[in-house]
């Protein structure tokens, strides 16, 4: 058996850059933000309270708008191609034996699919594309084909 799919892809070194930027700002912010705080109220306590509460909400509106400056969120898929043969799938470049296959887990989100193929060794996370139905047969091809039919579950 053999297909193709169509998957989103894992973006982690731009993860990793819009964390390194947001806390670099929020840094920045902060720190006169912290001196003028514990000048102004002589209190180390509602310095503290301050910066607690500050923090996260610095994170959260500026860890998007990071996301959104870096460069390549536009070609957010990749397409591999699936073998099954002689117990054997072949994930893009990955060889996985069958025997290895623990489980395959599936879940849907807002009509976006998750497939987590767990092995004993490294785990195969696969999404599908957003908005895109034919993303989502292909998961489901790959997933009956590894005779996991039953844990992909319609919500």
């Amino acid at each position: 058996m053999s297909g193709e799919l169509t998957v989103k892809r894992s973006g982690g070194w731009r993860k990793a850059a819009a964390l390194t930027i947001t806390a670099a700002v929020i840094l920045l912010i902060m720190l006169p933000m912290a001196r003028m705080l514990s000048t102004q109220l002589q209190s180390g306590l509602m310095t503290q309270f301050g910066i607690a509460i500050l923090v996260p909400v610095l994170i959260w509106l500026l860890y998007p708008q990071m996301m959104k400056l870096l460069p390549g969120d536009k070609g957010n898929s990749e397409t591999l191609r699936w073998t099954i043969r002689d117990g054997v799938l072949i994930l893009g470049e990955t060889a996985i034996p069958q025997k290895s296959i623990k489980m395959v887990y599936c879940w849907e989100k807002d009509g976006d699919w998750t497939v987590n193929i767990e092995t004993t060794g490294k785990n195969q996370l696969l999404r599908s594309v957003e908005g895109d139905a034919r993303s989502v047969r292909q998961l489901y091809a790959l997933v009956d084909a590894l005779g996991f039919r039953s844990q992909w579950r319609e919500i």
